[in-house]
């Protein structure tokens, strides 16, 4: 519900909608680029796009590239699973199961730290992550509580279900929007936006 391509072949959902309602309140004619979430970080880095809309934690890594503004949006991690593919999550339970999370999110470095007797898998998109999920490439996903609630009330959320309880601390989504550096007073206008509109 985030970030998705319609029946039309058009971007859409909850991130962009943010977008478009940001560039009308600072007064900009803006143009929407698809990108791969972990590709988004170097190339706002590398004055390719000015900001994005993609739901990003501050991480230290990631402010030693690129601005934030404040939040927009807050969230837990959660892990969804196909009924009956895992018994538990508790110690050992994970041993030798195939984690999958998005490349570049907060939830990969999480998983590889805390799961090191697991394998981890990265998706390049929620949609492909959602896929290895249902084919059995994956046996678990981490993602964010919001996208996985939506999901899971969606058709397309049908046959997959939550197990565990809400990941706090280091993965609890703090969604902010990353600017480019370069963009003289981009950050400043965005939050006073964001102030305005929510």
């Amino acid at each position: 519900p985030f970030l998705f391509i319609d029946a039309e072949g058009r971007p859409s959902g909850f991130d962009l909608e943010r977008a478009v309602a940001l560039c009308a309140e600072i007064g900009s004619e803006c143009r929407f680029v698809n990108e791969r979430f972990d590709r988004i970080i170097p190339a706002l880095a590398a004055s390719e796009y000015d900001f994005a809309v993609a739901g990003f934690s501050v991480t230290e890594e990631r402010e030693r590239q690129v601005d934030f503004t404040r939040r927009y949006f807050r969230t837990h991690s959660v892990f969804i699973t196909v009924p009956g593919r895992v018994d538990g999550l508790g110690s050992g339970q994970l041993l030798g199961k195939r984690l999958g999370t998005q490349q570049g999110s907060i939830q990969a470095a999480y998983l590889k730290s805390e799961y090191p007797g697991s394998e981890l898998l990265l998706a390049g998109t929620f949609g492909e992550l959602i896929d290895w999920l249902r084919s059995g490439k994956v046996d678990l996903a981490m993602v964010g509580g919001l996208p996985a609630y939506a999901l899971l009330q969606s058709r397309e959320g049908i046959g997959l279900e939550l197990i565990g309880d809400p990941f706090r601390g280091s993965v609890e989504d703090s969604a902010c929007i990353a600017v480019n550096r370069r963009a003289s007073g981009l950050k400043e206008r965005l939050n006073e936006a964001l102030e305005r509109i929510y």
